[in-house]
């Protein structure tokens, strides 16, 4: 006895002491710039492989060998610190920009800024790390990349834009978009329109100081978008090509759902307690009480005739009244996942990328094209782009220069047309259907019946429960029910600049001007068709079409100088923006359709709506901005 005790506190001491040799170290990193966490900061110990990730809010909990006492903190952008951990295991670190960083050139609302004398809070996202990503939209290349962003999934759909909040939401009701810029001049086209292949930088203004010379239209913060431009390769053209081809996956795990068993189980434990505590019936009899109700004769969950009973025995004697315990000798007729059916597997997607560029001192020229499919993991969703580019800049001399940017994107979108708790929203519905009732037609024996052609033919539920939506079936609505969005979208951006900024122009130099013209035109046509057998249209179909485009100028002028005196800097700016923006749009709705198929309104006997209207927006600006370093 005395040798087990020793043993035991033997076994307790080399325990403690195994658990004394880590400790826990916990923190925050932010950026010394505007205080904002900063997410994917590495923190190590220095000298080994043992380290973490900051989360998206910047914080870390790092196991640590007891005898440690540095970090290593080290972010792309930013300086590397090392920090002592103290006796409170806790370590908090703003880290500074990089000495790289501080000479920077940053794109600012008008102009570019040295990021060592740039006084608001700005963050610039590089084209590197844009292209290693698989984004279709370039609002996505901000997604855990910048402080103080907020990025969400938004639908969730192929082709679908991030939602971008910066610096949290500044109303309730209002909108939290952000202001894009794109090349200088205020973007009104479709986000989606533009390829993030051909971006070179996005640059998010987050502050009022920054943000302040677009006005009430910067309330939101502002997001400067740079496109690619050619460079001097001393006359020769760099040609480009890029493939990617892969597949997408859910990123959030499924939910853990009750099978065909575990489902009957428990809707036969809830009428036997409902009969037991509700209604006073004894134990006893309370079961078979249950499964009487659970066939029924009014609104059976299992449908007429137990039409819906999945097992091959009677529901009568499908489970024991007294155990609860689903029949041993039952054996599944079909056993069908909604969700599974609904979901394609391994959804590819597909983008073809080529571009050309090239000049010499005087002329560059960059020239892009790109490609994109891209499959929605819900079967019959899609999203198809094909996007071109030209930039060109020309500096036939010193003072002069003048550049012209052309962009065009087509887009189509197959898409699910309805989102939330609604039933037509495949998502929803799937999870919420209860196991037991099928997506194809069964027979009695539970085969499948086929067409006359040898199709599978989905189940409408016409007999099952009511709150098992009757006379709809939302896997089927993929294909009896379409959302077509067709997209154009055509920009273009021209400039011409008079500069002395050489000093050989003596009192003169410094001075800029600059006029700048943009145009954004975005077309959309938009196809809602609900089929008039089943779900939402049964009886007479429903057709939805409209159509809209929205036009946007911008035309300003810019006066600059700037001037340095021994250790003194002087930045001025003065200028004036005209822009105006008209939306159109055309709508009609039809019913009362023949038969199904039909994507045009001709055919439909009841006008169920018609709408148009015209919105038109003119905004004069004039603005100054004056700089001392």
């Amino acid at each position: 006895m005395k040798k087990l005790l020793q043993s035991l506190f033997i076994l307790l001491f080399v325990a403690s002491t195994a658990l004394a040799q880590n400790r826990t170290v916990t923190g925050t990193v932010t950026s010394k710039d505007d205080g904002q966490p900063i997410p994917g900061v590495s923190v190590k110990v220095k000298g080994t492989n043992i380290g973490i990730s900051t989360s998206a809010n910047g914080k870390f909990s790092l196991s640590v060998p007891s005898n440690v006492k540095t970090l290593e903190i080290s972010s792309v952008g930013f300086a590397t610190q090392t920090v002592t951990i103290g006796a409170s295991n806790v370590v908090n670190v703003a880290l500074a920009a990089g000495a790289n960083e501080l000479g920077e050139v940053i794109v600012v609302a008008y102009g570019t800024a040295k990021k060592s004398t740039f006084t608001g809070s700005a963050s610039t996202v590089k084209a590197e790390l844009i292209e290693n990503r698989s984004i279709s939209s370039i609002t996505k290349a901000l997604d855990g990349a910048v402080a103080g962003v907020t990025s969400t999934l938004g639908s969730g759909q192929p082709g679908s834009n991030a939602g971008i909040v910066i610096r949290g939401f500044g109303s309730i009701n209002a909108s939290s978009n952000p202001l894009y810029v794109v090349d200088g001049v205020p973007f009104d086209g479709d986000l989606n329109s533009i390829n993030p292949n051909d971006v070179e930088s996005l640059t998010v203004l987050k502050d009022a100081s920054a943000a302040s010379l677009y006005g009430s239209r910067a309330a939101n913060g502002v997001v400067m978008i740079t496109t690619k431009a050619g460079k001097n390769t001393q006359g020769k053209i760099n040609v480009n090509f890029k493939a990617n081809v892969g597949v997408a996956s859910r990123a959030i795990k499924r939910y853990d759902v009750m099978d065909t068993k575990e489902w009957l189980e428990h809707v036969f434990l809830a009428y036997k307690n409902d009969e037991i505590f509700a209604k006073g019936v004894p134990e006893n009899l309370a079961g078979t009480n249950a499964l009487n109700r659970m066939k029924g004769t009014v609104d059976p969950i299992f449908g007429i005739n137990e039409q819906y009973n999945p097992y091959n025995v009677p529901v009568s004697q499908l489970i024991d009244p007294i155990t609860g315990a689903l029949n041993p000798n039952a054996t599944l007729r079909w056993d069908e996942n909604w969700l599974d059916e609904a979901m394609a597997s391994n959804p590819l997607r597909q983008e073809y990328q080529f571009d050309a560029s090239g000049g010499s001192e005087k002329m560059k020229t960059l020239v892009s094209f790109n490609a994109l499919k891209e499959n929605g993991l819900l079967k019959t969703t899609s999203f198809d782009r094909v996007t071109g580019r030209v930039n060109s800049d020309l500096t036939p001399t010193d003072w002069f220069k003048t550049s012209l940017s052309a962009n065009f994107s087509k887009g189509t979108s197959n898409l699910l047309n309805s989102t939330g708790t609604s039933t037509s929203n495949v998502w929803y519905s799937a999870e919420q259907m209860a196991p037991i009732y099928p997506i194809w037609t069964r027979d009695a024996s539970g085969n499948q019946v086929l067409d006359a052609n040898g199709n599978r033919q989905f189940d409408y539920g016409l007999n099952r429960a009511s709150g098992a939506q009757q006379n709809f079936n939302s896997n089927a609505t993929l294909y009896d029910d379409k959302y077509f969005d067709l997209r154009d979208n055509a920009g273009a951006r021209a400039g011409i600049e008079f500069n002395t900024r050489d000093a050989k122009y003596g009192a003169l130099s410094g001075f800029a001007f600059a006029v700048n013209l943009g145009a954004d035109y975005t077309g959309r046509s938009y196809t809602y068709y609900y089929n008039p057998y089943f779900g939402n249209a049964a009886g007479s179909g429903r057709l939805n079409k409209e159509w809209n485009k929205t036009l946007s100028y911008t035309f300003n002028q810019l006066l600059t100088w700037n001037r340095s005196f021994n250790k003194h800097s002087v930045d001025v700016l003065a200028g004036h923006e005209s822009y105006k923006y008209r939306f159109n749009l055309l709508s009609g709705q039809k019913t009362g359709f023949p038969f199904g198929g039909l994507y045009e309104l001709a055919p439909g006997s009841t006008i169920a709506d018609a709408n148009s209207y015209e919105n038109n927006e003119t905004l004069e600006s004039y603005f100054s901005r004056l700089q001392y370093n």
